[in-house]
């Protein structure tokens, strides 16, 4: 049963849904934030700098995302007004998504570019408290445990980083797999949890980075035109 429907163009992300709304981003720039119901479908849209491929971040008082101008920013969840941004002075013309989906933490909101950057910015004003150099494009959403930041690049590694405030401290860095690594990081003190583009879950320790275990996603897979057994 279809309640409503209402075009807003291609979406790349996924939706976020809180307080009885929808907030969906889109290829053109526009994110808008729908009422689930009632007569009235559109609440506010903001329009970006670029396109905003990817899933906007809500937090219990603003909605966060990254868009292709290289520009994070944070809009009043209520109302749809501009809180602050951020802009990188970065840009990467290969990249059809320039920003991860962000992570808020403590106070911080930590999100990874093309650029190959993981910039870590205040929550509350948008100021850069640091941005810390990886060695490819950061496309999965960072995690948090405890004190850690863990943020995977294409090139299939896992770096786990220290933020002492105004800085980053690298704590391991782990060569998971020769495939690149786009979907986002999620785990707790026991496990992280890494998704690799080979379809293979893959769960490390927290603490060195060894891989405690690893599952296929595929029973089988085909190999020079055989089916291989995973």
């Amino acid at each position: 049963l279809t309640l409503w429907a209402l075009r807003v163009g291609d979406i790349s992300g996924d939706v976020a849904i809180g307080d009885d709304r929808v907030f969906v981003a889109t290829d053109l720039g526009v994110l808008y934030s729908l009422n689930l119901a009632g007569p009235e479908r559109i609440a506010w849209q903001y329009r970006a700098g670029g396109a905003i491929r990817g899933t906007p971040l809500l937090t219990p008082a603003a909605v966060l995302f990254g868009a292709n101008d290289g520009t994070v920013y944070a809009l009043d969840r209520a109302t749809g007004r501009l809180a602050w941004s951020y802009r990188t002075n970065s840009s990467e013309e290969r990249a059809n998504q320039f920003f991860s989906t962000p992570e808020a933490a403590a106070g911080k909101v930590y999100v990874g570019g093309a650029d190959r950057y993981l910039y870590c910015l205040d929550e509350g004003t948008g100021r850069l408290r640091w941005k810390h150099r990886l060695g490819d494009w950061v496309r999965s959403k960072p995690v948090v445990i405890g004190s850690k930041v863990y943020v995977a690049t294409l090139d299939g590694n896992v770096t786990a980083l220290a933020d002492a405030g105004s800085s980053a401290r690298v704590l391991w860095t782990r060569g998971v797999t020769g495939h690149q690594i786009l979907a986002d990081l999620a785990g707790s003190a026991t496990g992280l949890l890494v998704s690799t583009s080979d379809l293979f879950l893959y769960s490390l320790s927290p603490t060195s980075g060894e891989v405690q275990w690893q599952h296929s996603l595929l029973e089988a897979a085909q190999i020079d035109g055989e089916t291989s057994q995973r």
